[in-house]
């Protein structure tokens, strides 16, 4: 986000059980076509929701995917940034704040 705020996005959980018995938690991401700003890295992004959109997507009431359809649309470019960061991103074994810490084009951290 333009302004680094928190934000939502649309996803799926559940807990089923595996062959033996044993729960198995599963999540997933719900993906929608890629904003202008996205689309220069990939063709999809994942659903960003509005404050409003997120009350929406988490009431259990509702389980209509025609109703919830329209809120998984891609989210504003203008209401985004992009910035380079390091390449350590690409590696899940790195669970850090460096893995999004800006870098600039030469490969140094901006200074915050």
């Amino acid at each position: 986000m333009n302004n680094r705020s928190m934000f939502g996005v649309a996803g799926l959980y559940e807990i089923w059980r595996d062959t033996r018995g044993e729960p198995l938690r599963t999540c997933s991401l719900v993906m929608t076509d890629a904003n202008p700003l996205i689309s220069e890295f990939e063709s999809r992004m994942p659903a960003i929701l509005s404050p409003q959109d997120i009350t929406r997507w988490l009431d259990e009431e509702t389980n209509d995917l025609e109703t919830l359809n329209p809120i998984l649309r891609p989210y504003s470019a203008d209401e985004m940034q992009v910035y380079p960061v390091t390449p350590m991103i690409n590696d899940n074994r790195n669970d850090s704040a460096e893995c999004i810490r800006e870098m600039d084009l030469k490969g140094s951290w901006v200074k915050p």
